[in-house]
C-alpha cells in the first residue's frame, strides 16, 4: 500500500513508489582510467509500485567536457506482475578521457514529473 508524503517531508516532489533502487557499475577500475582507454558506466534504476519509464529515460547523463562520451541505447521496461507495477531503466555510457587529470562527474538527478 502506497502512503502519502509524511508531514515532515519538505521536498518539492514526493515519489510514491514502494521501492526505488539505483545502481552504478563500471566495466573496469574508474580510478585508474587512462587516456584513450574507455570505460563503460552502467546506471540501473528499478522502481516498484510507480510508473516511471517516462522520467527514467529523461535522466541527463552529463559528463566532464574532457571526457568523450559514447551512449548506448537505453533499455526501458515496464510490466505489471500479480501485485506491482515495475519500471526498469538501464543506461550505458562509454567514457574516454581526452586528457590526464582528475574528473568529477555531475550528480545524477531523477526528474519526477
Amino acid at each position: 500500500m502506497l502512503k502519502p508524503a509524511p508531514a515532515t517531508f519538505t521536498g518539492a516532489r514526493w515519489l510514491s513508489a514502494e521501492q526505488l533502487e539505483v545502481k552504478q557499475e563500471w566495466s573496469g577500475d574508474f580510478e585508474q582510467m587512462k587516456v584513450g582507454e574507455p570505460l563503460t558506466r552502467t546506471l540501473t534504476l528499478l522502481a516498484k509500485g510507480a510508473t516511471l519509464v517516462h522520467c527514467l529515460n529523461s535522466i541527463p547523463l552529463k559528463t566532464d567536457e574532457r571526457l568523450k562520451t559514447y551512449p548506448d541505447q537505453p533499455v526501458l521496461k515496464e510490466q505489471k506482475n500479480y501485485r506491482w507495477l515495475v519500471s526498469f531503466s538501464r543506461r550505458k555510457n562509454s567514457l574516454n578521457p581526452l586528457k590526464t587529470g582528475s574528473y568529477t562527474l555531475p550528480a545524477i538527478k531523477i526528474p519526477l514529473v
